[in-house]
Order: structure tokens, then C-alpha cells, then sequence
């Protein structure tokens, strides 16, 4: 469940809330949300004209319900959070208003889009539909598989174990990168890039070099079915029951991502997934199997460490501004790492020049680093991924033909 804090008239950032969650623990969660450096910094937070109590546990007494909405008040006086809260006031000539403190600035909010409150509105509706596409998917998924042999193995338990194998790692280091998130704090951005890695990574290193099995579209398509799989423990109905999908969800939870964690993370999945299935099956057919990692591998060193090494060396100067997918709100890039994106591309082709002709090395060199550069620092936020993958596969397929 989120509430929402009225950082400034008309700006709100979402809260998190759990039902085990104190007065105290809440008023920690708006320290970290607005950037206060005092640990101490004395204030009191209002909801539904009541002022909440320090001593009391946070959703027995107050009701709070999902996007309820905060006040916070410095050094409140006795009438604005004592008995006359829960009365209209008749004192017309000095009427108590909200006061909302000048705090330091979250960043630049989520305004509410005309798609922002269709999606607020039927979330409800698109989790329905999407976990009952994820099991109707999941069941004709298995069924054509027995029936066409497509686990590509004499021994059929090692196809399936193989599966198992890959929903079990990868839901592991995400929990593991959950836990160092929640409790650990470290940086959301971090864990979210460790468990992208083995979301594109895993599931080919496993098939092609630890395993041997052939690309088929059947591999493939039980790899993007693994991480659906996943994803769906994730719906908040789910993770509000067990503890283990609420942190797994809290390794990929950016704040400045909210509301819309989980269907950017559901859709660049998907994208990014159909575009690694199909280069798979496709550079498996032309017998150039080794070259599905080359973007794989500029997506998930290059591009995974352009964020902190910007946020490390970049300046003002050297920043720039990208848009968010449906949504009215701009995100930071640097050109510092842009430069790291161009420069690991450059040795990603390299490592595979074995698999090259000379003309194809020469294009590839050349071409892809700046194409996938290019594409890195211009995609909107949180699309850079299936747009890299896209854009790096293109150029390799081109230069096949050399």
C-alpha cells in the first residue's frame, strides 16, 4: 500500500506502508523521501484531519487506505492536532489552515497524465488480465511442448529441470538483492541492474554454454515464460501477503519510478525478452550463436554502469534530460555514461572477433558502439533496454551479410 506526501501545492510522492509499520516508521520513510538531513528535524503528519500519534501503530487506528494523502506540519499547536480535529470548527474569523512545510525537493513528480490515471484507475483490471494471459500462456506453453517434442533432449527431465533451474537463480539473487535493498540500503538503481543481469543473461549462459541445449523457439519461449513467472509474485496482491515477494519487488523498486514500477518493469521485460528470443533463434539458424551476448553484453556492463559512474564524475554541464515512457516527467542522463556505454561496446566486439570476418569486424566496430550510445542516451527512461537490444541485433544482422 503507498500514501502519498504533499511535497508542495499539487506535487505528491508515493510512501510505502506495511501493516506492521509504526507512526515512527513512517515518519523515517518521509526522511528519506524528501531528502532531510537531520535525523531529529521535529514535525508531525496529518491525514483525514487527524494529526497521527507517535505512539500508535499506523493502520489500526487510522484506517489508512491506498493514496491517502499526507500533510506534514512543523511544531503543530494544540488546537490544530488536539480534539478540534475531529469536529468542524465554527471560529470563522481565524480559521486553521494546513500548513505544508518548504522541504527540500524530491525531484521533478510524476504529473498526472491522462494515461497515468487510466492506469491508476483499472490496475486492478490489468493485473486480472495479466495473470490470467500468464497462466493460459503458461498452459499452452507446456502443452505444445510435450506434443511437438520441442524439449530437444533424449533425457526429458533435463529440459525441465533445466527450467526449474532458471526460475529458482533467478528468483534467489532477486530476493538476495532484495534483502540488501530493504534492509542493507543499498541503492535500488544497483540491485535493479544485478537482477536485470540474470533476467537476460542467466537464462542463455545456462542453454548455450553450461548446458549445450540448441535455440529453438521453444527454448526461448520458456525463457521468456520463466521471467513472467516471476513477475507475477510481484502484483501487489501477492507481495502484500508474503514477505519474500515484498522484498524481491523491493530490489527493482526505484522510488522515482513510482507509480509505474512494475508496468515499466513488465513491459521493458517482455520487449526485451521477445527481442533475445528471436535473435537467438534467428543467429542460431545462421550458425553465429556466440554473437546473442555482444548486445547482452553492452546492456548489462555497459549500460548497468552508466548510471553510477554519471552519478560519479558527471557535473551539471554534462547532464542531460530524457523523457519517461507515458508519463510527463524528465530523467537525467551524462554524457560521462554515454562514453562508458560506447566504450564497453567497443570491447564487447572485440572479445568476439574470432566470429567476425574482417569486413563484418570493421563495420560492427565502427557501426554499433555508436548506435547503441546514441540509443542508450535518447530512449526514454526505463526503455533503453529492448531499444539496445534491438539496435545492437540490427547492426549484427546487417553486418552478416558482408
Amino acid at each position: 500500500m503507498n500514501v502519498q506526501l504533499e511535497t508542495s501545492p499539487g506535487k505528491y510522492v508515493d510512501i510505502p506502508v506495511n501493516e506492521q509499520d509504526t507512526i515512527m516508521d513512517l515518519k523515517n520513510k518521509v526522511r528519506v523521501a524528501t531528502g532531510m538531513t537531520e535525523p531529529d528535524a521535529i514535525f508531525t503528519l496529518k491525514v483525514k484531519n487527524q494529526c497521527l500519534n507517535d505512539d500508535e501503530a499506523l493502520t489500526t487506528k487510522y484506517s489508512l487506505s491506498n493514496n491517502d494523502v499526507l500533510i506534514l506540519i512543523s511544531e503543530p499547536d494544540e488546537d490544530l492536532c488536539g480534539k478540534k480535529l475531529d469536529q468542524e470548527s465554527d471560529d470563522t474569523e481565524n480559521p486553521k489552515k494546513d500548513v505544508v512545510v518548504d522541504m527540500p525537493k524530491v525531484g521533478d513528480e510524476i504529473r498526472k497524465t491522462s494515461f497515468l490515471i487510466f492506469y491508476e484507475k483499472y490496475s486492478w483490471l490489468i493485473t486480472i488480465a495479466a495473470c490470467m494471459t500468464v497462466f493460459f500462456c503458461l498452459l499452452a506453453l507446456v502443452i505444445v511442448t510435450i506434443v511437438n517434442q520441442g524439449t530437444d533432449s533424449d533425457d526429458e527431465d533435463k529440459f525441465w529441470i533445466n527450467q526449474l533451474s532458471k526460475y529458482s537463480v533467478i528468483s534467489l539473487v532477486q530476493f538476495i538483492a532484495g534483502i540488501a535493498a530493504d534492509k542493507y540500503k543499498v541503492k535500488v538503481s544497483y540491485t535493479r541492474k544485478i537482477v536485470h543481469v540474470f533476467y537476460f543473461v542467466w537464462p542463455q549462459l545456462l542453454d548455450k554454454v553450461l548446458l549445450g541445449f540448441e535455440r529453438t523457439i521453444y527454448s526461448e519461449l520458456w525463457n521468456v515464460m520463466i521471467i513472467m513467472l516471476v513477475l507475477i509474485a510481484l502484483i501487489e496482491p501477492i507481495r502484500e501477503r508474503l514477505r519474500i515477494c515484498q522484498l524481491m519487488f523491493a530490489a527493482v523498486d526505484r522510488p522515482e519510478d513510482r507509480p509505474l514500477t512494475l508496468f515499466w518493469s513488465v513491459s521493458q521485460l517482455i520487449a526485451s525478452l521477445t527481442v533475445i528470443a528471436s535473435a537467438a533463434v534467428l543467429f542460431s539458424h545462421i550458425d553465429k550463436s556466440d554473437w546473442i551476448f555482444i548486445p547482452l553484453l553492452v546492456l548489462t556492463i555497459g549500460d548497468g554502469l552508466a548510471e553510477p559512474i554519471g552519478v560519479t564524475f558527471s557535473t551539471p554541464a554534462t547532464t542531460f534530460k530524457v523523457k519517461g515512457l507515458c508519463v510527463d516527467r524528465h530523467y537525467t542522463r551524462s554524457l560521462q555514461g554515454s562514453g562508458w556505454v560506447w566504450a564497453f561496446a567497443c570491447i564487447s566486439v572485440a572479445i568476439f572477433y574470432h566470429s567476425f570476418t574482417t569486413a563484418q569486424f570493421v563495420l560492427t566496430i565502427f557501426v554499433l558502439p555508436i548506435f547503441e550510445t546514441l540509443i542508450e542516451a535518447y530512449s526514454p527512461h526505463t526503455w533503453d533496454n529492448p531499444l539496445i537490444l534491438l539496435g545492437g541485433y540490427s547492426v549484427l544482422f546487417a553486418a552478416y551479410w558482408l
